[in-house]
């Protein structure tokens, strides 16, 4: 099925309140494969990982193309640890709307991932971070629980909804507590006020920016991590609001 078969029973399980997995996977890199092997061959490699996928998933859920290269999984019967142990998951994001409203139940599977050997994000808006001392309460919270890395969303987009002031308590919140990463995710266009020179000027620091065309999952030249062990920066991501 489609993106639209996806999204639709997304929709439906949300509505219906049913607990179900979803598991999204693709293919990194994909262009260099057609870039060097050539269009046949990356047809080739396609059809093949997606008969794969169908394999894997058998009775035990519906299979998606989202688009090229990406495929999602719903499935009622999978738990993390069937997902663990089936692929061998890396990293568990927890993303929007926002997950800390999730708030035990947030805890609860940040723990258990962090049992499993589980590297644990969120992405969030910094919505609970008031001031200073509830931003650190809450960031310790999450640290405790097992949580690794911290993306916090600071662009024209969010700003409407939640003060930069949260932000920068959170960002400046974060220092010390042992996350393996810090990340300012900031959308932005030609014309986007907020944009990283804006953001580091706000926060009163030098803070480096990850490019938008950095390959993913490995380091950019010139990224380090601090002198407390974290890595804190800014990624860029080059989107245009078009509207909501």
């Amino acid at each position: 099925r489609n993106q639209y078969g996806f999204f639709d029973e997304l929709d439906s399980c949300i509505k219906r309140q049913a607990e179900i997995t979803a598991i999204v996977v693709g293919i990194s890199k994909f262009s260099e494969i057609n870039e060097v092997y050539g269009y046949h061959f990356g047809n080739r490699v396609l059809q093949l990982f997606a008969r794969k996928i169908f394999e894997v998933t058998g009775n035990t859920g519906t299979c998606y193309r989202i688009d090229g290269t990406k495929f999602a999984i719903i499935s009622n019967s999978f738990s993390l640890d069937e997902v663990h142990e089936k692929y061998g998951l890396n990293l568990v994001v927890f993303t929007g709307g926002e997950p800390t409203m999730l708030k035990n139940d947030l805890l609860k599977t940040i723990y258990h991932c962090n049992r499993l050997g589980i590297l644990t994000r969120i992405v969030t808006n910094a919505h609970w971070a008031e001031t200073y001392d509830r931003a650190r309460e809450i960031l310790s919270v999450l640290r405790q629980a097992g949580l690794g890395e911290v993306n916090f969303s600071m662009d024209d987009y969010h700003a409407p909804y939640v003060p930069m002031e949260y932000v920068r308590n959170a960002w400046m919140a974060c220092k010390g507590l042992g996350f393996q990463s810090v990340v300012i995710a900031n959308c932005h266009g030609e014309n986007a006020v907020i944009n990283p020179e804006y953001i580091q000027n706000f926060l009163g620091e030098k803070i480096f920016v990850r490019p938008a065309d950095a390959p993913r999952g490995q380091k950019a030249p010139g990224e380090k991590n601090a002198e407390d062990g974290t890595l804190y920066i800014i990624s860029e991501g080059r989107l245009q609001k078009n509207g909501r």
